[in-house]
């Protein structure tokens, strides 16, 4: 299925007061998951069952991450512990703070769980507290325990991660020059943000989760921004004076 198909499916769900409590969702790219992931909440937030957003008050505040009673844990990259999963069950298990009068909480990418954390998770969704909603995100679903995978209500987004020809930002940061990077940062600038996102979703994917691990979370964190109402020339100049320092 496409995000579009998961979504028109999903609010027709909604309507008719049948969607799951839990839902697992399945993708290679990781721009298109975390949107996905995002407006599922949304979509579910929204007391108008708006598709698209018809950007009231709770779909911005959902959009913008400043929902009271929409939890998110991880960061795409790290490792998710038991301690980080307990946390999460005590804010959700308390009573919704807002008028929706349901919780939910996003988990990135669930297939960083330590196995005592997949088991904290478990017991939740066999026994979820009322009017709470679990989105559960992850590159590989095949590196999810399949008692997790039972309980949820799964998506397969079908997407393919673009590679490019050749990408001058992986080249730059591969031989360090980093003088020459940040002269390509200015290029950059001057790109519309789908070219730079591309770019940057080329390098994450291609590059960083493959041979340098450690720059995968700040260029993640990129990919965010870029999605975000900050300025483009900002998100760059930030994102490159962080790897500089790696």
């Amino acid at each position: 299925m496409t995000s579009k198909d998961i979504l028109i499916s999903l609010s027709k769900k909604i309507e008719q007061k049948s969607y799951h409590h839990a839902f697992l969702i399945n993708c290679q790219n990781q721009i298109e998951l975390d949107s996905t992931a995002m407006e599922i909440g949304r979509l579910i937030y929204c007391p108008n069952n708006s598709l698209p957003s018809d950007n009231c008050n709770i779909c911005t505040r959902v959009l913008n991450n400043t929902a009271i009673d929409i939890a998110q844990i991880g960061d795409g990259t790290s490792t998710i512990s038991k301690e980080e999963i307990k946390n999460l069950i005590k804010k959700i298990s308390l009573t919704p703070l807002e008028e929706r009068g349901i919780k939910i909480y996003i988990i990135s990418n669930v297939e960083n769980m330590t196995i005592e954390a997949a088991n904290s998770l478990l017991k939740i969704l066999e026994e979820p507290p009322k009017n709470t909603i679990a989105i559960l995100k992850t590159l590989n679903d095949s590196k999810i325990i399949s008692t997790i995978k039972s309980r949820c209500q799964r998506y397969n987004i079908i997407s393919e991660v673009k590679k490019l020809e050749s990408n001058r930002l992986t080249e730059l940061v591969k031989s360090g020059q980093m003088v020459e990077l940040f002269l390509y940062g200015q290029e950059l600038n001057k790109l519309d943000k789908k070219e730079i996102r591309e770019i940057v979703e080329d390098f994450y994917h291609n590059y960083t989760l493959r041979q340098n691990p450690a720059l995968s979370i700040l260029t993640l964190e990129l990919m965010q921004d870029l999605q975000s109402k900050k300025p483009t020339s900002i998100c760059i100049e930030n994102f490159l004076i962080k790897i500089s320092e790696v």
